[in-house]
């Protein structure tokens, strides 16, 4: 999470005109991320002590002067943002704030922190952010919960505008919003960003997920009662025992779970597609705001390019399974192109879907 932890912690703390609850799970990590967020925990002790001694604190969220906010928020966003095409580009122009600074920031708001740890004896298991996410959502309060990427930024009104949105739209389970990219620049992920932000009504949403992740779940805000109370129950690390057997095990749950299984483990799934995935297979229902409010941040060594979860066989492995389920004896017609084609009528056919047809089709051709 280090070094942009800090810079994404104050964006959180800075929302304004909500009442909002920020728990940081740390699982296990070497980079300094958990000083710094249990410095941050006695700043905002001593902050909160300063200010009971020189006024009284209210409990009521205080309205805030929207173009005060926005220019502040530019201005927040401008000097810690970084840029360049590179980490080490990136990190020479970035001077994370400090404990203490984002602090001052948070004592404006009506946000609190909470730290949390995963157990190191838990996490002999092989997951991911599936078991950190239900740390975080065993610990919340609220009724409705949030998330964030710990290298993203979010301005000042994020929250306050979701909830606004679920307040204005009771069919909706969740709500995201658009976002922008910032960092490491490269035409495809802007193209990718581009086709998400074009599906804003809730049925393009859906069927947008089995081409590819139709909205930043991160971006969103979920009620806990009908996406997590009743439906989902938690977030999952999918792994395939093996690869292309078809047998799946959820490693977010804990070791005793999977430590039979162990030595077979050879590959998971985007915890990202599978959340969506079961959402929608839920019935769940997800908007989307017509406004950027989650700045996603690009950088040569992130998860998203990296790490083995996010590879196209695992991503595309994940939507023929669920695609197959929804379909049940219905025969599919696959259109697509190559190689990609023929791995994802395989994979459909491993998982038990029926097909009639695969068409291999070049767009621009008829």
């Amino acid at each position: 999470a280090m070094p942009w932890l800090p810079s994404c912690v104050a964006s959180v703390l800075m929302q304004t005109n909500v009442h909002l609850e920020l728990i940081a799970v740390d699982d296990n990590s070497s980079d300094n991320s958990l000083t710094f967020l249990r410095e941050l925990e006695d700043a905002m002790r001593e902050q909160q002590a300063e200010c009971a001694n020189c006024h009284t604190v209210s409990s009521e969220v205080e309205e805030t002067n929207g173009e005060q906010e926005k220019d502040q928020w530019e201005a927040f966003f401008s000097m810690h943002s970084g840029g360049g095409d590179d980490t080490a580009s990136q990190e020479s122009r970035y001077k994370p704030p400090t404990p203490a600074e984002v602090a001052k920031l948070a004592s404006r708001t009506s946000c609190v922190l909470r730290v949390a740890c995963v157990d190191a004896n838990v996490r002999r298991n092989p997951s991911g952010q599936g078991l950190a996410l239900n740390t975080a959502l065993q610990m919340s309060r609220g009724e409705l919960i949030g998330e964030m990427e710990a290298d993203d930024l979010r301005p000042p009104w994020t929250f306050h505008k979701l909830v606004s949105a679920l307040d204005a739209n009771p069919a909706w389970d969740g709500v995201t919003s658009k976002l922008q990219i910032f960092g490491w620049d490269r035409p495809g992920m802007q193209r990718y960003v581009d086709w998400q932000n074009s599906l804003v009504e809730p049925n393009d949403i859906a069927r947008g997920r089995f081409v590819e992740i139709p909205a930043q779940r991160a971006s969103g805000l979920y009620r806990r009662a009908s996406v997590f109370d009743r439906a989902l129950v938690r977030y999952r690390d999918i792994w395939e025992v093996p690869v292309g057997s078809g047998t799946l095990v959820d490693c977010a749950v804990g070791a005793e779970h999977v430590e039979n299984v162990l030595p077979k483990l050879a590959g998971w799934w985007p915890v990202d597609t599978d959340f969506w995935m079961r959402y929608f297979e839920h019935n769940l229902v997800a908007g989307k705001l017509d406004d950027v409010m989650y700045m996603w941040r690009q950088y040569p060594e992130q998860s998203t390019r990296t790490h083995s979860r996010t590879h196209v066989d695992r991503i595309g492995d994940c939507k023929a399974h669920y695609l197959a389920r929804l379909a049940g004896d219905s025969p599919l017609m696959i259109v697509g192109r190559g190689k990609t084609l023929s791995r994802f009528v395989a994979d459909l056919k491993r998982h038990g879907g029926t097909l009639c047809a695969s068409v291999d089709w070049k767009p621009g051709t008829s």
